[in-house]
């Protein structure tokens, strides 16, 4: 658990609950609050990152764990929609009126759906962080692993359940007596990725890191499932045209690394095309993890300044 925010956990109108933790600074009249969207698999914990930064800024981030993460209950046959409807369940129990929202990774679907799906008149604005967008907007610059993984989720999802939890590293990040070897097998895994990424995972003394590890052992603790799932989810249709969204000028930015493989720039380009109105912010120097971890100060002063504008 984070030293930042304890976390809290709510009960939904259906029962389920969700769990969610506050980061930058407590609660108030004056200032500006970000609901976080994590990415995949993920959980509120990568908010950390953003925890010092945010309470330079005066902001208020409130990091909500999807269905299934940390200890969000699972909600069989979710939507991206439906998730709207839990982070609108929470923000009015909150007594939170307009709020500004920031996505990282899988959890731009998410965001994008909320921006669609609720009364415009409580968004402020929307920031997106290498951001994954459909997959039908093309997978080239894509790594060869993710494309493979992409596919399969849609085709044979159990096949990828298994994957993950016995092949991979889902059962270790639940193994409580040995975390070390989660954290090991993470270490490895992150050495595919490109140096700018590497670089950032080992930014800050190992701060980075730690982040990232309890990000994806939170992510992993009900299991693949629920990972698998949102995997198919976050490659699959949004259920809306992103024409359709109608941005404002400074509603939306989007922040996308020129060398991500993970998320390629060909897509977000695509993406913001189709989405008039839309700020796309590339930094031609950095990948997907190092972007937010390098660019989060810049990040969060244009959150601010577009929410100021837009109040």
């Amino acid at each position: 658990m984070s030293d930042k925010s304890e976390s809290l956990t709510f009960i939904l109108p259906d029962q389920r609950t969700l769990e969610y933790a506050t980061y930058g600074v407590p609660a108030g009249a004056e200032q500006v609050t970000v609901i976080y969207f994590h990415g995949t698999p993920g959980c509120h914990h990568e908010a950390e990152l953003v925890h010092d930064r945010a309470s330079h800024e005066g902001l208020r981030i409130v990091a909500i764990n999807r269905p299934g993460f940390g200890r969000s209950s699972p909600h069989p046959h979710r939507t991206l929609l439906s998730f709207s409807q839990d982070v609108l369940a929470l923000v009015d129990h909150l007594g939170i009126q307009r709020f500004a929202m920031m996505a990282f990774s899988g959890g731009c679907p998410y965001a994008l759906t909320c921006l669609h799906a609720l009364p415009r008149s409580r968004i402020l604005h929307t920031t997106v962080v290498s951001g994954a967008y459909p997959f039908a907007l093309g997978t080239d610059g894509m790594k060869l692993s993710n494309r493979i993984m992409l596919s399969i989720v849609q085709w044979v999802p159990k096949f990828m359940v298994a994957g993950v939890d016995y092949l991979l590293i889902g059962r270790l990040a639940r193994d409580a007596a040995h975390p070390e070897r989660f954290e090991k097998a993470l270490r490895f895994m992150f050495k595919t990725m490109p140096p700018e990424d590497q670089a950032a995972l080992a930014a800050e003394d190992g701060k980075v890191f730690n982040i990232a590890v309890e990000g994806a052992r939170g992510g992993l603790q009900q299991g693949a499932q629920p990972a698998v799932e949102e995997m198919r989810l976050v490659s699959g249709p949004l259920g809306f045209d992103l024409a359709d969204l109608k941005i404002e000028k400074g509603q939306l930015i989007m922040w996308h690394g020129a060398k991500d493989p993970n998320a390629p720039l060909e897509m977000a380009e695509k993406a913001a095309s189709r989405i008039p109105g839309a700020d796309l912010r590339v930094e031609k120097d950095l990948a997907h993890i190092s972007l937010c971890v390098f660019k989060r100060g810049e990040i969060l002063a244009a959150l601010l300044d577009a929410t100021r504008t837009l109040q």
